[in-house]
């Protein structure tokens, strides 16, 4: 986004943002794209609906199907914020929650919005966190029935950096 937040609680969720990526420039981040890493049975991998980054975009399909990030550097630790790129259809009207964890350990939830018409159009959601220092999984899991986000990828950024 254009700006950073400021002085945020250990773990605060944003709300849905429709913007590009953030230039280097702006915030220094890791991109982490959904297809590259470990997916639960019940997710897939979808090609079509362009507008993706990537190769293309992982459908999390009922409760508890999940992506893991694997092997994400968060280099000395501290806040950090982790961003996730997704499309949700408005036709659905459902929010899809979802828990995030860093190796395991609970660091918090986001309530994934309608993004558009289709499922071509992304959005963002964030949580600021106290991430680890070190190289970890992150793994956001679906906690309804009615599954996740299409899940694009994962920015991570350090805070205050």
């Amino acid at each position: 986004p254009s700006s950073s937040p400021s002085n945020a609680p250990s773990i605060t969720s944003r709300p849905t943002e429709f913007l590009p990526p953030p230039s280097v420039s702006e915030v220094p981040y890791t991109l982490h794209e959904a297809e590259d890493h470990t997916l639960s049975a019940d997710s897939s991998i979808i090609y079509t609906n362009l507008g993706y980054t990537g190769s293309g975009w992982v459908k999390m399909v009922g409760k508890d199907s999940f992506v893991e990030f694997t092997n994400v550097d968060f280099g000395g630790g501290g806040s950090c914020q982790l961003k996730f790129r997704f499309a949700l259809k408005r036709r659905s009207a459902k929010q899809k929650p979802a828990k995030i964890s860093i190796s395991g350990v609970e660091a918090g939830y986001l309530n994934f919005r309608a993004t558009g018409p289709n499922g071509g159009y992304y959005g963002y959601d964030q949580v600021v966190t106290a991430c680890p220092s070190g190289v970890h999984n992150v793994r956001l899991t679906a906690i309804t029935d009615d599954g996740g986000p299409n899940l694009d990828h994962l920015a991570v950024s350090p805070i205050g950096v």
